[in-house]
């Protein structure tokens, strides 16, 4: 079910990609709305969760964005062990604004975020469908954005995962 219903998404984002206008969004919100709806499952593997944003806006689609937020979030807490933190960051600096979703997960070797983004190549094969981060660079390139992940290293050893997303501010 999760694999069609990735697919049927998959699908949506390359209707609207092409027929929805572009409108001012507000990523800071969009962060906080799907935190919001995607608390009860951080709260269920009771992990420290962490908010800081400024406002950020840009030009997009704001369903697109909140599925692309979604989908990195959820990400995080499927990987991140029962009790670490993770968090968002939300900000912009001159033309572009950012997101970065952290986790403290372990991180991904470096052939796992080399390979990432390709349709079915879940990084842990026994979570997820495998799509969940190609949807999200299909977002971001449709907004004329960039996505890419980054092991999160803290006193030499690789603490967890970051994944920025960047857009054109508006």
């Amino acid at each position: 079910i999760q694999v069609a219903n990735q697919m049927l998404l998959l699908a949506k984002v390359e209707q609207r990609r092409t027929q929805v206008p572009m409108e001012r969004c507000r990523l800071d919100r969009l962060a906080r709305e799907a935190a919001l709806e995607l608390s009860p499952l951080i709260a269920e593997k009771d992990l420290d969760f962490a908010i800081e944003d400024s406002e950020a806006l840009f030009l997009g689609d704001a369903w697109l964005v909140g599925e692309l937020i979604r989908n990195l979030l959820s990400n995080a807490i499927r990987h991140t062990p029962h009790g670490q933190q993770l968090g968002i960051r939300v900000g912009s600096s001159g033309d572009v604004v950012t997101l970065t979703v952290w986790d403290t997960g372990g991180g991904l070797s470096d052939k796992q975020i080399e390979h990432a983004f390709q349709p079915f190549s879940s990084s842990f094969s026994h979570h997820g469908s495998g799509l969940g981060l190609s949807i999200c660079q299909e977002i971001a390139v449709a907004l004329r954005g960039s996505i890419n992940l980054s092991n999160w290293v803290d006193g030499g050893r690789v603490r967890g995962l970051k994944a920025l997303v960047q857009f054109p501010a508006a």
